[in-house]
């Protein structure tokens, strides 16, 4: 390393890039600069055993074969979420030998090509670091006896704060980020020493702090008496709260865990104890360790069976073995990305205890490390770490010389550095390369195969070849075909070297490095890139592939990539010394190694070589391994079961789902589909008794001093979300649009469900056609929607709690109540025990007050509602796969054919309080089923241009409201919360031009605001199919959303914006302040957090571009104003604008365009008040809405897009699968379902008389698009 060689850099460069070494002087080493042996034989790093190339596995695979692969990245399956960030590979180096390690001159060959590096200092040994003032002769690093009893004899290292300095150093020069490891040895004394200096000395350049590394093995190396993975999470939490008081922290979120060996425990086991959950805002990643292998009986005599490497020598020459390595991973990856963390292989390295001779120094390493790598990006890891020992062991990327007389040996390159080479090239600059395993040539294990995608388009083609005879009988040609069409010539760079075996003259497109002792970081030889011709007729490239060897094919001829040999930025180095402790140090070691020899270094074993430990344990760590895939490639996986699917991060599995009737060419909504329907209206005109333009609020700084305010606001976003079970398939949430109100309030709440439960039969997998998870039948119903059967499949389950598992998302269910003698009670017991505590409560009941008009009862009451309630209870009680009892909810009367207080009259909240999670109702302000079914009398088609006045003000949501005060104040006396259980703008499905408008995004946050006031908990939007107006998100019209994105309607805006009115505390009360003599047109209210004015949220409902409409609002504070406040707008052109609406400048996009990540600049307007009169003027625009933020640290303000978003890529079951294009997921994270365009969204709430309801045929939707944004519907209990 450069040891403290580079402390003060930036501040005494005498020449370019010069590295100043300080006080660094090699124990039991000449200081002058003449001497110098070659290395002790005996010292692994410099070991020359060759073994032989393991013999060809008869059948050989194909010597030719054709991968036909598509040009755009919408069209494959399987597709890596995108590689973002430096390199892939980094590296992980132990702190005992940190003085050996990096070498600058081959982290610039990385920054050149993939703009950066991540480097770990840690390992077993930073369990025992402890930083001292100084040591003896100015040394920076030292060692001393542990006593630890681990295998791998880990020291206890003593550093100065110059290591510190080091990294910053190095980062000053070159683009490396570095993590470091808190010390986990004692965890009642804290040693916080690291976090401290590293914060404050690497800076920005710190990414993260490890917290405990391979904790599983502390019980057995003698670190803990007993351990356990709750103990582990437990010590996080103790940890957590010491940082929380040590003001030399000051960031508290990057932490690093669990860092598993994936030995004595699982990842599984440290997620089940809520790991990733209670710690998710405090982590930088999910971090896992693992080795293949371990070689520590021939490293440390441990009396187990010494593993020959000839032997092990072929398993490192078969994709087998990356796939099985990554395998057992690809649930955390999932989980990680859920949490919106990167997962890293934070250890790893071809085996512990320094790796086999004549296998990890090898050309097949190097093959092995590719493929590894390569299969761990495909499953969505971030980064993997090569461990880097001392001189002892086998498996290093880079060795320093075994002297400081680097003027005779230089560094020496092991052969897997290539592969860190290579990964960088492929995977690039630009953050949108995308992986995955072409399984070609038969699937064969030999000649793996992978594509990457780059900016949506194929960019690069890998090609292995493990083979290796001697002859060139197993050389390949590949044939590369793209429908599309190919280029006229094809780049290509070979990894070669003459047998699998070799350790030298291996060449990455004609260059080498040298080989033993030659290194200096720079890359020699001429570039030599091969071109090849294809056929432009035929469409296709055929690619040589020797045996063995590794070719990268670009199919763009300007790839940055291929112009990169030598790295532009290469150090050479000159030595400064210290006024005292100074060692005379010959430059051309300097010159070579960019770093020094630490004392005593060849004195030492390496330490910490990864999932060391006994060899009896390690004995029985890998067959376990082996066991635990072995199940899992039987299939048990499938089963609804102990494991959670593993698929890749963020994976879509669907099963069995077949779309019918459905083409693969592009189209864009028919002009009969209400979501697409392009109609807007004509503003109302300005009042014709305007407001006043310029009032004042007169506000209470302290809650206490506000008459009438409402309860506080608990548990997530107040706007939540019903969807009509028949139609879940199409939008079933949208898990972006989903985050972006996690990240603003904590949590959503979502209700599936509406008049398609009261039908709805579960009936065994496989027993719908095709595969099918949902289909419908006639119900018989004849309410005005035609609301159907619903059959669906347990499918339906397990896609929640997916979801669920990625989101605080908490769900709602509905109990079928169409037959009150047979209780079909399959949904409770179902959704009780697959989504557990993601489920919330069961509807007994939807619109029960509607029954007799449906036909679902020849008479009916509010007393026989309430009885049939009583007897529900008495069959639930009665079954013991109904275990949780008090989760109902009703009456969710739709205040239309009865009043709640009917109900009430009953004895309905006295006899059932607590066997209720909530009290409920449902209601929508007017209806539009004459359109849908034709005028009747009393009942004549609405024109919506003739309803704008009376949406676009303040009247409608008070009077809506109103109507439920005296429910909610029984609500409160009882203890439970009131839910607006299903609204909208209208029932069947809205109005054209009014519901779909900027006004209705203004009308639902007032009204959402009122509901609040009036003590509301929350409140569900209704959303329906493609044949709505109302939806607050409608997925594309077809399943090609590779051409047609999402859409998001006007009426989202305000879920998002409630969001961050009420925030996450729980603590939030509002009232409405009746301002500007309660004028109709200009609400405003008041929210109070934490018992404190915090947000004062001001309409203005006039249209009106003349500006003489526009408020200018004084707010007036007795007790003081700040000297700003923020304030965001929701804008829109018009206030029926259907388009370019945005809040703080921000939008999600027009129709088709939605990925559910908000576009723009943040765009926060600072307002300065006058504190001499302890006013602020707020201006808002005539149409607009503001929130004005009292606040300025408030949380809400930095709020733009989400930090945690949504790409997916689709997995299959291997039976009744629907290949899906990944760009519709990625897009819409999410698919239409068969024949959806067909037929119209059902049960939009409460409805009017109709016409008879005509007989639907039988169809199915596909799951697939209910599978939105990364719901996997997999049949397995997370174990979580």
């Amino acid at each position: 390393m450069l040891v403290s060689a580079l402390l003060l850099l930036p501040t005494i460069f005498s020449t370019a890039r010069a590295v100043t070494v300080y006080g660094q002087i090699p124990l039991a080493q000449t200081v002058t600069g003449t001497s110098g042996t070659k290395a002790t034989p005996t010292l692994p790093a410099y070991d020359k055993t060759l073994l032989q190339p393991p013999a060809i596995v008869e059948p050989a695979p194909g010597s030719a074969y054709t991968l036909s692969l598509q040009n755009d990245a919408a069209a494959v399956n399987g597709l890596s979420i995108p590689h973002v960030g430096p390199g892939f590979w980094g590296f992980s180096i132990e702190m005992s030998v940190l003085n050996q390690v990096p070498f600058l001159n081959l982290m610039a060959n990385l920054v050149e090509r993939s703009g950066g590096v991540v480097v770990r200092i840690g390992g077993n040994t930073q369990e025992f670091a402890t930083m001292v003032p100084f040591l003896e002769d100015g040394k920076t690093f030292d060692k001393e006896d542990s006593g630890s009893t681990q295998t791998t004899k880990t020291p206890a290292v003593l550093y100065t704060i110059d290591m510190f300095y080091m990294a910053a150093n190095i980062s000053s020069m070159l683009n490396v980020k570095w993590f470091f490891g808190i010390p986990f040895n004692d965890s009642v004394n804290w040693r916080l020493t690291i976090a401290e200096e590293a914060q404050s000395i690497v800076g920005d350049d710190l990414l993260a702090l490890q917290a405990g590394n391979e904790p599983d093995f502390y019980e057995q190396f003698g670190r803990r008496v007993t351990y356990t993975p709750e103990m582990y999470s437990q010590e996080i939490e103790q940890l957590i709260t010491v940082i929380d008081a040590n003001d030399r922290i000051p960031v508290k979120n990057m932490l690093l865990g669990p860092s598993v060996a994936t030995g004595p425990w699982t990842p599984e086991q440290v997620w089940e104890t809520g790991f990733i959950e209670r710690f998710k805002d405090r982590l930088h990643a999910l971090t896992v360790e693992h080795y293949p292998n371990n070689n520590c009986a021939a490293a440390f005599g441990t009396g187990a069976q010494i593993v020959d490497p000839q032997d092990i020598f072929p398993e490192y020459l078969s994709h087998t073995a990356a796939v099985e390595l990554v395998r057992p991973y690809i649930n955390s990856g999932n989980l990680a990305v859920a949490a919106g963390k990167p997962l890293y292989m934070f250890e790893t390295n071809t085996a512990s205890c320094g790796g086999f001779a004549g296998v990890s120094d090898s050309y097949g390493a190097a093959l092995w490390a590719m493929d590894y790598g390569f299969q761990m990006a495909y499953a969505n890891f971030t980064h993997g770490m090569l461990h880097v020992g001392g001189q002892n062991v086998f498996y290093n990327p880079f060795t320093a010389p075994p002297t400081n007389q680097s003027g005779f040996n230089q560094w020496t390159a092991g052969a897997i550095y290539y592969s860190t080479i290579v990964l960088a090239e492929a995977f690039g600059k630009t953050n949108t390369s995308r992986i995955t395993d072409l399984g070609g040539n038969s699937g064969s294990v030999y000649t793996p195969s992978y594509a990457i995608y780059e900016q949506d388009k194929l960019s690069k083609v890998a090609l292995f070849n493990y083979m290796d005879d001697g002859t060139n009988t197993r050389d390949l040609l590949v044939t590369i075909t793209v429908p599309t069409g190919v280029p006229v010539t094809v780049e290509v760079k070979y990894l070669n070297a003459d047998s699998v075996s070799t350790k030298d003259n291996i060449t990455w497109a004609g260059q080498t490095l040298g080989n033993q002792y030659e290194v200096d970081g720079r890359f020699k030889g001429d570039l030599n890139i091969v071109t090849i011709n294809c056929d432009t007729v035929a469409g296709t490239c055929v690619i040589p592939v020797p045996a063995p060897g590794f070719a990268l094919v670009f199919l763009d001829n300007a790839a940055e990539q291929l112009s990169v040999g030598q790295a532009t930025q290469t150090f050479a180095t000159t030595a400064y010394s210290k006024t005292r402790n100074t060692a005379t140090i010959d430059p051309a070691v300097l010159q070579t190694s960019n770093g020094h020899s630490g004392g005593n270094r060849d004195a030492y074993w390496s330490t910490s070589a990864g999932s060391t430990s006994s060899a009896e344990r390690q004995a029985m760590i890998l067959p376990g391994i082996v066991a635990f895939v072995a199940v899992l490639v039987s299939g048990m996986w499938v089963v609804r079961a102990i494991v959670h699917s593993f698929t890749a991060a963020r994976a879509v599995t669907v099963y069995g789902q077949i779309p019918l009737a459905q083409t693969a060419t592009a189209g864009y909504a028919q002009a009969t589909l209400k979501a697409y329907d392009p109609l807007e209206l004509i503003p109302p005109p300005v009042p014709s008794s305007p407001p006043a333009s310029a009032y004042t609020l007169n506000l209470e700084r302290n809650a206490a001093a506000v008459p009438g305010l409402s309860i506080p606001h608990v548990g997530g976003s107040f706007w939540g979300f019903s969807i009509e079970m028949s139609v879940i398939s199409q939008v079933f949430p949208f898990l972006n649009l989903m985050a972006n109100l996690q990240e603003r309030s904590g949590g959503v709440v979502i209700r599936i469900g509406g008049n398609t439960q009261e039908f709805a039969t579960q009936i065994p997998d496989g027993s719908l056609d095709f595969g099918h998870t949902f289909a419908k039948t006639d119900s018989g119903s004849n309410q005005t929607t035609q609301t159907p059967a619903v059959l669906y499949t347990p499918d339906m389950f397990y896609m929640a709690n997916n979801i669920s598992e990625m989101l605080n998302v908490k769900w709602f269910f509905g109990i079928p109540f169409n037959d009150s003698v047979n209780w079909r009670l399959t949904i409770a017991e179902e959704a009780q025990n697959i989504l557990g505590d993601n489920l919330l409560g069961l509807q007994a009941g939807n619109e029960p007050d509607f029954y007799l008009k449906f036909g679902r009862r020849s008479t009916y009451s509010p007393q026989m509602y309430t009885d049939e309630v009583a007897d529900l209870i008495k069959v639930m009680d009665d079954n013991p796969n109904i275990p949780v009892k008090n989760m109902l909810i009703g009456p969710s009367v739709s205040s239309i054919e009865w009043k709640p207080e009917q109900v009430w009259e009953t004895g309905y909240i006295e006899r059932f309080k607590d066997r209720l999670y909530c009290l409920s109702v449902e209601h929508y302000p007017m209806n539009n089923c004459a359109a849908l079914t034709g005028p009747s009398p009393g009942n004549p088609i609405i024109d919506p241009q003739d309803l704008v006045d009376a949406y676009f003000k303040h009247d409608l949501p008070m009077a809506l409201m109103d109507q439920y005060r005296e429910s909610t104040r029984l609500a409160q006396e009882a203890g439970k919360p009131f839910i607006m259980f299903e609204t909208n703008t209208a029932s069947c499905g809205g109005f054209p031009g009014l519901s779909d408008s900027y006004g209705a995004a203004l009308w639902a946050l007032d009204y959402g605001l009122q509901l609040a006031f009036g003590n509301f908990t929350h409140a569900l939007l209704h959303v329906g199919g493609q044949d709505t107006y109302y939806n607050p998100f409608t997925s594309p019209p077809t399943n090609q959303s590779s051409y047609n994105a999402w859409s998001v309607g006007a009426i989202y805006y305000s879920t998002i914006i409630i969001s961050e009115i009420f925030g996450k505390t729980n603590t939030s009360q509002i009232v409405d302040l009746r301002g500007n003599f309660a004028n109709s047109y200009t609400p405003q209210y008041a929210i109070y957090e934490r018992g404190v004015l915090n947000k004062i949220a001001i309409f203005n409902y006039i249209d009106d571009k003349t500006g003489a409409s526009d408020s200018q609002v004084t707010l007036n504070i007795p007790g003081g104003v700040p000297a700003s406040v923020r304030v965001k707008y929701l804008l829109a052109p018009l206030i029926t604008s259907r388009s370019n609406i945005t809040w703080a400048g921000q939008t999600l996009g027009g129709q088709f365009t939605v990925d559910g990540r908000f576009r723009g600049e943040l765009n926060i307007t600072t307002v300065s008040c006058n504190t001499a009169a302890n006013t602020c003027i707020i201006p808002v625009p005539a149409p607009a809405f503001a929130l004005v933020f009292l606040d300025s640290a408030s949380e809400a303000l930095s709020l733009g897009q989400a930090t945690e978003t949504f790409s997916t890529s689709a997995f299959t079951q291997q039976h009744n699968t629907v290949t899906y294009e990944p760009a519709t997921v990625s897009l819409s994270n999410g698919r239409s379902g068969s024949d959806r365009d067909k037929y119209l969204g059902t049960s939009y709430g409460y409805k009017e008389s109709g016409s008879t309801a005509l007989k639907l045929p039988l169809f199915s939707f596909s799951l697939a698009l209910a599978i939105l944004s990364g719901v996997w519907v997999v049949r397995a209990r997370a174990l979580l």
